[in-house]
Formats: C-alpha cells, structure tokens, sequence
C-alpha cells in the first residue's frame, strides 16, 4: 500500500494527467482494508498490548488467557485464568526467561497478578470489592503500570467508598487508601493518575506520585455514570470519554470530557453512531479516540476537534479495541465472531470522512459562490428555505420558514450573488408564476411577484401569467431585479423597487427553434443571465394505414442553454443538449467553465464564454446526477449521485480521474450532493439511510479536492520518499529523484 502510494505520487510528480490524477485519488480511497484476521479457539472478550510488543494477549470467554504473536501470525500459547477482564500492565520488564506481567480482574473480587509466559500467577491480591460487579469495572492501572487502584468497602458491609492504590514495584507494602464521600461504581486510569467515579455524579481524580495522597474533584456533566457506563480515560490524563447509558436500550452518544484541574470542561460530542456504541479507546498519544458501533463500524476521531479520521467497517461488532499511535500505528479489534484483526492506520485512509452534524434533507437548487440555497419539506409543517455556507468549517445550516400558501411546494430556488437575498419559485406552467423575495439575515418575506397580465400597464406585450413556460427565476447579482419566463418564449425583467416588467422575446437558432421554450435559471459572474430551452420534440403524425407506424413531423429535439445579455436582452451565445432537457448546472468560480448534465445522464463540459462544446461524456443514469460542480482552478469537474457515487472527471477532456467513490456501507442508495469551496476542498451532504436513522437524516461531509491534498496525505501516511532501492526496482533508469516534499522545501 505505502509503495503504491508512492509511485502514484511519482507519476504525478512526473507528469500531471487525468490517468496521473486519478492514481492519487486511486491511491487515497484504497486505504481502510483490515492488515490481518486471526479465528481463535473461543471468542475474546478483552485483549492487551504493550508498545513496542509483538504479543498480544487476549482473555476469551472459555476462561483462558491466549499469547497471540502479531508478527507471525499464530498462537504462542494459552493456560486457564479466573478472571473477567484484563486490566493492564505491570512495569515490570520482560526478560529472556520472563514474560509481561499482567493484572486480571473479575466479578468475584479477584484481582490477580500474574505473567503471559509460563503462565504462572505472582500473587492474588487481598481485597473487599463490592457487589455487584466485584472488581471487574473497578479497578485500574496506570498507563505506567506503576499503580493499581481497586474500589473497596470501608467496612464489612455496604457499597465501595474507598480507594485501595498498589504500588507495583513494592508488592510486600500495603496499599494507599482514600476514602470517597459517595460510592464508587467505575475506575478507570490514565497514564500517571487515577479516577474515582462516584454516584454523585462526580469524577475524583488522585495522583498516587505525590509523596502525600490528595484527590481533587470534578463534576461531571450529564447524566450520572452506573457501572454499566462505557467509560474510557485517555493516556495523556487529560480526557474522558462517557457513552451515557440513559437512551432507551441504544446509547449512540459519545462525550469526550476534558478534565481541568478541579472542575471538569464542557464535553465534546463525537459523530453520534446509528447503532449502540459497543467499545471504545484511546489511542497512546492521547490524540485519537476509536468507537465500535453494533452495526460494524470503527470510527477513529481527534479529540481535539472531534473530526473523524477514519471509518473502518468490521465484519461483525467489535467488542474490544487497542489503538496504537506513532508513525506505525495500528488498531487491534476483537470481534463476536471469536477473532481478533488488525488495521493498519499508517496506511491511506477513506477519503470519505463525514463530519458529525446531521441536518434536515434539503432540496439543493442554487449556488452564489460560497453560499448554496434549497428547500426542505418537514413531515410534519409549512416548507423551509435553507442555506448551506461552504466557507464554514463543519457547514454553517440555516433554515428559514417559507410563506407557501397551503401545502406549497417550492419549484425553484435562487441567490443574489451578495448573498442577501432569494427567491422561491412557486407554481408551474398550468398555475402561472408566483415569486418569494425574503431576506437571508433575518428570514423575512420582502415581496410577492407574480408573472404580468397582458393588460398590464407597464408591460403591455407581456403574456399572461396562464401561459408562462415556467415559474422559475433568478437574482440579479445585488438582488435589486428579478429575472423570469413570463411566456414560453419570453424573459422578463422586473424591477422589485418600481414594480415595473421589461420583457426580452428570446429566439434561439435552426429551423425548428420555435418550439424551444426558455427558462430563467441564474446569472453568470459577468452579469449575463443563463437560461434553458426545453425541446418538447416535433408533433407526431396520424399513421397513413391501420399498419404503419407513426411519423415525426419535425427534425429531433434539441434543447438548449444560451446566456442574455441583461442590458439589451440580445441571445449572445447558446449551446444545444440533443433530446433530453438541462437538469443540473455548474460554473467555475472564474466562469470559463460550465458543465451541464442532462436528464438522460449526459455531462457536458461548455466554454463559459462562448458555450462552445469542450467534452461530452455519460456521467449517470437518466436522472440520477443530483450535482454537478466545477473546481476553482478550472481543472476538475465533479457530480453526485442518487446510487450513493462520486466521480472525478477531467474538465479537458472528461476522462474519469480514478475510481467512482461509493458511499460508505450502508448508504449505498443514498445521494450525494456535493460541491467544490473556495478553498479547493469538496463539501456537500450525504443522506443517512442506515437502520434506524431518520427518513430524513443527512450528513456533512469535507474532503480534500486538489492534487497536491492528496500528495500531502499518501506522503504524511507513507513516512518518507521511496528510497534508492525502491525507485530502481519500481521506477527503472530515470534519475532518482524527491517525490514527497522534504524538510528544506517546505
């Protein structure tokens, strides 16, 4: 996989092409495989590993601790253990004639200590865990493997008000004790520190290094933690991570909360799973946090921002995680199957890393640069406009109440290019033209527009509004003039401060242009307005005997799309699309490009200037493109659609740049829309269609977009260049040469 990576990097390196383009994206969206799987004896229920061993040691439910060497792939050895929980390591050092020493816990009260090899138990600790889990999910060792901490009754009787803290290095002394104002019903541990978690809700927090024992005490926020809470501590002492078990039957949220000398931060929300969190933790550094989910998956995210690194998806639900760190880095599963697998996290990963909010499905209809606008219709009340900011980092939402009449349904949506104002289309050519101009800072209606009637005064020639082709219209670029089809082949301009209509009759080219209606659809960055012409085809003729077949009378249709000049209503360019009508459109931001997909699936790659054909290419099935989008540097052109694909094209030629890029598992019929930022990077929406989630639940989404992104990320996971050997082997005689960048060019 690293050599892989590389090579697509020198290739690119070398010369920059579509086939070169899309071996980096190849390269990054092959990542996330399992390195390994091993079946065991028994299924496993808990497993260890230290940094720096090849061993990993796993207790399965058959009461047997199994030695399992990663680096060949087979078990060293296995002997009978009583306990229900692998608590961590000792810091004692493994010899040539001694293995890792090991604690074990179980639900009897049992806290053992004893070595993976020969199998032999050091000593059986003397204590009073109380009921009902025993010492199973309250007792701890630090990362160190310097203290172990057990949760103990004070008296004879009663619940666990007392920590009871060993030092490993000195077994013969008696252990710290500190005694805690409620019960204690989990610990866990950090590196170098203890917590204590209380019925009172509270986190107490001791540091056993200090020559005097002291505690300090944090109240943690939500709901309270019962020994049945998923509860994990971060190495680097800082974090804790609570999934709350107060969701009927199905806890999904997963709080991430920082612990700050006496009191405890405010939590941070991990992407909520669709599916019961399972098991979770931490990574070695403290950066990273893993999430096993019932339904298979292993989310991997920083715990810092909470943005999600990797999505793994496992066979079967993990129910036991190690997460390792470091330029090797690799996270180990035990799955309900009774087998353990290793993922290789140094490796390229899914490109696909969705962000953890979940928004109401929008109906995307138009885009102003970095701000995009459609409409939702709720189960249940009126339809709401929304508006999606592609320079906010997750997507900023804002969601705005429409003043539809009745159970109104939107036909249209578009922005003014200052981002102030919209307009809703409403209605359809049966029902006439009816426009909604609100305001986007606050939501309010500013006016109604309705197409002219041909005894308007101010528009005299203008065709009623029963006969308008359609409802849709456009902004001009201060949103002070609306453009619209007031007639099938008519475009007026009205101005929204004197109410007053300017009508453009729009001719298109041929001979059988006549039958083209026209469209208002938005403007370009030069001011000219963009408009469709949809063909409905010639007239079928009466068949001349009871056998024949019918005749066309009239060449084949051909729609169409043509830009307006504004100031003088004059048709300067049009471009026609063969039968089926323009259904999605997108320009570069420079407007040189746009590329427009038609009903029947075919991409079009058009200059901006002229409408001149570039390419032409079938990007789906008929109607299945839900988005089109053209990145900033003019380069690359990128559709969504509704069998849950994303594809990279080339704006030259449109030559597919790598492979299609499917939803995750278990979107697989959803729709993506998506679109390119400012900045280069893709952003759009994903609608979540897995067991159990709304009807109507959807998912941000970003992803990096341009070429050199993808250097960065295969190079950063690689860990360095090809070295000389590599390059002779797999590049052949040209001179060796830098693919990744180095420390000096950067």
């Amino acid at each position: 996989q690293r050599i892989a990576g590389l090579l697509a990097v020198t290739a690119y390196r070398l010369e920059d092409s579509p086939p070169t383009r899309g071996a980096l994206l190849a390269a990054l969206a092959g990542g996330n495989g399992a390195a390994w799987h091993v079946s065991l004896p028994s299924t496993a229920r808990s497993l260890l590993n230290r940094p720096g061993d090849l061993d990993l040691y796993l207790l399965t439910t058959d009461d047997r601790l199994v030695d399992l060497d990663t680096s060949l792939l087979r078990i060293d050895g296995s002997f009978p253990v009583r306990a229900d929980r692998l608590v961590g390591f000792t810091g004692r050092p493994t010899t040539l004639t001694r293995s890792a020493e090991l604690v074990t816990a179980g639900d009897d009260g049992r806290v053992t200590v004893l070595t993976a090899w020969p199998g032999s138990v050091e000593r059986v600790l003397t204590t009073a865990a109380a009921p009902p889990t025993g010492a199973a999910t309250t007792t701890a060792i630090t990362g160190d493997g310097r203290w172990v901490a057990v949760a103990e009754r004070a008296g004879s009787r009663g619940a666990a008000t007392r920590l009871a803290i060993y030092d490993t290095t000195r077994w013969g002394s008696s252990p710290r004790r500190w005694d805690t104002t409620s019960p204690v019903v989990q610990v866990v541990a950090g590196g170098h520190v203890i917590v204590a978690l209380t019925t009172s809700g509270r986190a107490v927090r001791v540091d056993p290094r200090r020559a005097r024992l002291t505690a300090t005490t944090a109240r943690l926020p939500g709901p309270r933690v019962t020994d049945t809470t998923l509860v994990a501590m971060s190495p680097d002492d800082r974090t804790l991570a609570v999934v709350p078990d107060d969701a009927p039957r199905s806890p999904r949220l997963v709080r991430l909360v920082p612990l700050r000398g006496t009191r405890a931060g405010p939590p941070l929300a991990l992407p909520t799973t669709a599916t019961p969190v399972t098991t979770m933790a931490f990574a070695a550094d403290g950066t990273q946090v893993a999430v096993a989910s019932s339904d298979g998956r292993i989310t991997v995210s920083s715990t810092a921002t909470g943005a999600v690194r990797t999505v793994l998806l496992s066979a079967s639900p993990a129910t036991a995680l190690i997460l390792s760190s470091g330029l090797t880095s690799f996270l180990y599963s035990v799955d309900g199957r009774g087998g353990v697998t290793a993922w290789d996290l140094s490796g390229p990963q899914s490109l696909l890393s969705l962000e953890p909010e979940t928004v109401t499905a929008p109906h995307v209809a138009a885009q102003a640069g970095d701000l995009l606008a459609g409409w939702t219709r709720p189960a249940a009340g009126p339809a709401r406009l929304v508006t999606l900011d592609l320079s906010a980092s997750p997507l900023r939402i804002r969601s705005y109440p429409l003043a539809l009449p009745g159970a109104g349904r939107p036909a249209g949506v578009d922005l003014s290019a200052d981002h102030r104002r919209a307009v809703v289309s409403v209605g359809d050519a049966r029902h006439g033209g009816r426009w909604e101009v609100y305001d986007l800072a606050s939501g309010r209606l500013l006016t109604t527009v309705s197409a002219p009637a041909p005894s308007g005064r101010s528009a005299p020639s203008a065709p009623s509004a029963s006969s308008a082709s359609s409802a849709h219209a456009a902004l001009s670029p201060d949103g002070r003039l609306l453009y619209a089809a007031v007639g099938p082949h008519t475009i007026g301009a009205l101005d929204l401060s004197t109410r007053r209509w300017t009508t453009w009759p729009v001719r298109w080219s041929g001979s059988d242009a006549s039958r083209v209606d026209v469209e208002a659809w938005h403007l370009d960055r030069s001011g000219r307005l963009l408009v469709v012409g949809r063909d409905p085809g010639p007239a079928v003729g009466q068949p001349s005997s009871p056998y024949a077949a019918p005749t066309l009378t009239g060449s084949a249709a051909d729609s169409r799309v043509g830009l307006l000049d504004t100031t003088t209503g004059r048709l300067v360019a049009q471009a026609g699309l063969g039968e089926d009508e323009p259904e999605r459109v997108g320009w570069s931001p420079d407007g040189t490009v746009l590329a427009v997909v038609a009903a029947d699936g075919a991409l079009d790659a058009l200059r901006g200037a002229s409408l001149g054909r570039v390419a032409r290419t079938l990007a789906g099935a008929p109607g299945s493109v839900t988005s089109v989008t053209v990145s900033p540097d003019d380069r690359t052109i990128v559709t969504g659609s509704t069998d849950g694909r994303l594809q990279f094209w080339d704006a030259a030629s449109l030559a597919q740049e790598g492979p299609t890029l499917p939803a995750p598992q278990g979107d697989s019929t959803a729709s993506w829309d998506a679109w390119f930022t400012p900045d280069g990077s893709l952003a759009g929406l994903l609608p979540d269609t897995r067991a159990g989630s709304g009807p109507t639940g959807q998912r941000g989404f970003t992803m990096p977009a341009a070429p050199s992104d993808w250097v960065a990320d295969i190079c950063r996971a690689a860990g360095g260049d090809l070295t000389r050997s590599e390059w002779a082997t797999y590049v052949g005689s040209r001179p060796y040469s830098h693919s990744c960048p180095t420390r000096t060019s950067r």
